[in-house]
């Protein structure tokens, strides 16, 4: 009978229209069985899945938090056909990334990470292996190492003021963009292998120019590694940042090699030296782990630093102008912490307990600004679950660090700049801060957190030392809302004045 239904049915309507009617239902069937393996979410079209919730211009990790009122804090996007789970809380992210540590340190293949890893291996974009492992504690001891250094602080210094002078030349209000370009770069390039830049010089201008292009062409990030046929329409734009990231890459090795050639054992110069001092220490002691410490992956290691120092810190400190200048009152406190603790003093690391308010200021811009809202994604290694839903092995999971630094149930007024959240009588609080995550957390947190938080420290005071920020239209006129992208939080464009401070009644 159903044989004889469905041949009348075919004669009919035909057979083309009928064809086309099973597979889309088909299509249709095979997405709500998947959907059902993942945590529940938005409702997701086939094909293009939950995109088109994307069209306004509420920056998308705005969006996401929103639908964890919905949803709960574990809850699945599904960016085409592919699923997408997304950690909003604190208490869930923790979880996953401590409790759970092993089971969601993996790394998706994507196209940005292939340009960068130039077939090595790195810690940013390399799946987890073992290799992954020796690169990481590698780039983990640098770092702490250098950041702690005397070097450094000499450094800040140097740079700051070289800025600051050039600064004061403006006779108008201007975009510090340029600048904390400037301040940052030359400050990481001078860690990782003593250079110096001028804003003019060309390998400057070509160690940027990957990431300008990234942010300029893919501020949402790259439709290809969501939906691979997307690519024919912006394989055009990817091949502009290749040519980019070739000569950035260029630069680093040359760099590698001239101090791989001048290295000399127990002389650490900058970061370069002390990933050559790791190398060589695993060498003399037969470590198994010396076979991954191969060239190749050793640059891609400094890559890291860059790419982990270089963006976020420029960011950061575009969103900690706009703040000094938009409330001038806590820059004046801050100034008057400054100059009683340290005078014209260059500071130096172990200041930060005599500038408490000053540290509190950096602490809340991390919060408020969290510039890289989903920092870089996760993949499932097993089979797992998070806060009570089941999520299977090669999942992509995001962590909404934005969402997590403003969270209401534990940030009193989160939409507020205020440094005395993290303040207790007038002393920088000691323990540690729930739901404060402006580098993430556990194994895949940011490479460069330690020597981001000392650049900062340094930089803000030796620039309050020197100068005076404000805005042309006068406090509080700034626009304090990121803009409409995805993958980082970014201020609106804006302009400062800049005033020195011997020329001021403070």
């Amino acid at each position: 009978m159903l044989s004889q239904m469905l041949y009348k049915l075919l004669n009919d309507v035909g057979w083309l229209p009928t064809a086309l009617v099973g597979l889309l239902t088909f299509i249709v069937i095979r997405h709500f069985v998947k959907r059902m393996k993942y945590p529940p979410g938005p409702f997701p079209l086939p094909i293009v899945g939950n995109l088109l919730a994307f069209r306004d211009d509420t920056p998308q990790f705005i969006k996401i938090a929103e639908w964890k009122k919905n949803f709960g804090p574990v809850f699945t996007l599904w960016i085409g056909s592919r699923p997408v789970v997304v950690v909003d809380n604190w208490d869930a992210a923790r979880e996953a990334l401590i409790v759970r540590r092993n089971d969601v340190i993996g790394r998706n293949e994507s196209i940005i990470g292939n340009m960068f890893k130039q077939e090595n291996e790195d810690i940013m974009f390399a799946d987890y292996s073992p290799e992954w492992e020796v690169l990481r504690k590698i780039a983990h001891s640098a770092v702490r190492k250098y950041a702690a250094s005397e070097k450094l602080a000499e450094l800040v210094q140097d740079v700051v003021d070289s800025c600051v002078s050039k600064m004061l030349k403006e006779k108008r209000p201007f975009d510090p963009e340029l600048y904390t370009y400037f301040l940052t770069y030359n400050i990481i390039a001078s860690s990782a292998f003593g250079k110096r830049y001028e804003e003019s010089d060309q390998e400057f201008l070509n160690l940027k120019k990957p990431s300008e292009l990234f942010l300029a062409e893919f501020s949402s990030g790259i439709p290809g590694d969501l939906i691979p046929f997307l690519r024919i329409f912006t394989i055009h734009k990817e091949w502009k940042i290749k040519k980019a990231t070739d000569k950035y890459h260029t630069i680093l090795k040359d760099k590698f090699l001239e101090h791989k050639g001048s290295y000399k054992s127990n002389t650490v110069r900058d970061f370069t030296d002390a990933v050559l001092a790791a190398k060589e220490e695993a060498e003399k002691e037969g470590k198994s782990s010396a076979e991954y410490l191969k060239d190749g992956n050793l640059i891609q290691v400094i890559s890291d630093l860059f790419a982990a120092g270089t963006d976020t810190s420029q960011l950061t400190l575009r969103w900690m102008i706009l703040l000094l200048g938009n409330y001038p009152n806590i820059q004046k406190q801050m100034y008057e912490e400054i100059e009683s603790a340290l005078g014209n003093r260059a500071p130096v690391q172990e200041d930060k307990h005599l500038c408490p308010y000053t540290s509190a200021f950096i602490m809340e811009s991390l919060r408020f600004g969290t510039v890289s809202p989903f920092g870089l994604d996760h993949k499932t290694t097993v089979d797992t679950e998070i806060d009570g839903q089941k999520i299977p092995k090669d999942t992509m999971v995001i962590f909404n660090l934005w969402a997590q630094n403003r969270d209401p149930a534990y940030w009193k007024d989160p939409n507020i700049f205020n440094p005395d959240r993290f303040l207790t009588d007038n002393k920088l609080k000691n323990e540690r801060i729930n739901s404060y995550v402006p580098f993430g957390q556990g194994r895949r947190m940011c490479l460069g957190e330690k020597l981001a938080m000392a650049d900062l420290f340094l930089i803000i005071v030796r620039l309050l030392q020197q100068c005076k920020i404000t805005l042309p239209d006068g406090a509080e006129s700034a626009r304090l809302d990121p803009q409409p992208v995805a993958l980082i939080s970014c201020p609106f464009p804006f302009k400062i004045v800049v005033k020195p401070r011997d020329e001021l009644d403070n």
